[in-house]
């Protein structure tokens, strides 16, 4: 997968890969990435995608956090969202936001669809749901904490 920015060329397979067209390279492991944000900025259609990555102790930079921005023409806006959904598909990214000026939830995980023919599965029960509920919050607050540290 390859996303053209303004200034920047993305590269993802086995490494995430940044170079800038100054010669400057960063690699990253895709799955040490946590976020990914756009945004609108600068002229009409223009975004700004910002990649978060908390790198684990095997990466050889050793930084606790590494942010990079990467400015995309107008022409390349919908290639970028492509490119994202393609990220989040593959390494699973649940950190995802998208805005034009407007914040932008990240979609929530699809459930199985209560009313589909396509599925084998008795509707969930209150408890069970609950339980979902119970389990997903403690889930974030747990990786909120872990973030802290």
């Amino acid at each position: 997968m390859r996303l053209r920015g303004l200034d920047t060329l993305v590269t993802a397979g086995q490494r995430l890969d940044f170079r800038w067209a100054d010669g400057n390279l960063l690699s990253m492991a895709p799955e040490a990435c946590v976020a990914v944000y756009g945004h609108s900025f600068g002229q009409e259609g223009a975004l700004r995608l910002v990649f978060r990555f908390r790198p684990g102790d095997a990466e050889p930079n050793g930084a606790g956090h590494v942010t990079v921005s990467v400015p995309v023409a107008p022409e390349h806006a919908q290639d970028a969202w492509q490119f994202v959904q393609n990220l989040v598909g593959v390494h699973g990214i649940e950190d995802v936001a998208w805005t034009d000026g407007h914040a932008v939830a990240a979609d929530r995980p699809v459930r199985i669809p209560q009313d589909s023919q396509d599925w084998l599965a008795a509707p969930a029960s209150p408890r069970t749901e609950e339980l979902l509920s119970w389990v997903t919050r403690n889930l974030a607050d747990a990786d909120g904490r872990d973030a802290a540290r």
